[in-house]
This record gives structure tokens, sequence and C-alpha cells, in this order.
């Protein structure tokens, strides 16, 4: 049980993650790639628009991505309170089942006071500028 929570966590990692956070982006390389001319100049400039070099300061990129590592977390912890609920119920009367979807549910309910409190040490620090 314990290799398919870690391999289903690591999926999620390379798969959905990326996916998440390059989903804003896709519609303006599709874009890019339909460059008509104007030379190696508007080239560059152009992928420079795409890429947001010039665009975006790095503070509001990194606030970005914490926030959406946050949200993306959150919503493994919440699969993590259904999977302790499943335990929990399908234990039959194994005491040592219930034990760890007991622990399993304590241990989540932990972590997501701690992406709470971070959650909120990122607003405070986007709220400051």
């Amino acid at each position: 049980m314990k290799y398919l929570l870690f391999c289903l966590a690591l999926s999620f990692c390379f798969v959905a993650i990326p996916v998440f956070l390059t989903e804003s982006a896709v519609p303006q390389a599709i874009a890019a790639a339909k460059f008509t001319g104007g030379g190696l100049n508007a080239g560059v400039q152009k992928g420079r628009d795409v890429q947001g070099v010039s665009n975006r300061p790095l503070r509001d990129t990194i606030i970005n991505i914490l926030t959406q590592v946050l949200n993306f977390v959150g919503l493994f912890a919440g699969v993590a309170v259904v999977l302790s609920g499943l335990f929990y119920i399908f234990s039959l009367g194994n005491e040592q089942t219930k034990e760890k979807a007991k622990n399993i549910l304590f241990y989540t309910v932990i972590g997501l006071l701690i992406i709470l409190f971070a959650r909120g040490i990122v607003s405070f620090v986007t709220n400051l500028a």
C-alpha cells in the first residue's frame, strides 16, 4: 500500500504539477509558433514575450509558484483524509487498521494546519509590497 501511495504521489509530481503550472503559457507558445516576419530582433522580442522574461517580476513568479504548490499539497491532503476514512470503514474490526486510519487522519490534519500557516505567510508577504 505504501508503494502504491508513493507511486501515485510521484506520478502527480511529474505529470500534474508541470501541466498545471504551464497551462497558461500554452496559448502564447502556439501564437509564437505562427510568427510570420519582422526579422531576427522581432523574433527575439516575441520569444521574450512568450517566456515572460521582460514582463513579469521574479517576486510575482515565485509567489505564483508557491501558491500553486500549496494548492496542490492541500489537494493531496484532502485525498489523504478520504483515504484514512476508507481505511477506517474497511477495517472490519481490526484494531491495527483502525489505529492506522486514525494516525493518517491525525498527521493529515497537522499537515493541513502547516499548509494553512504557510499559505498565510505567503499572503502576508504578498501584501507587504
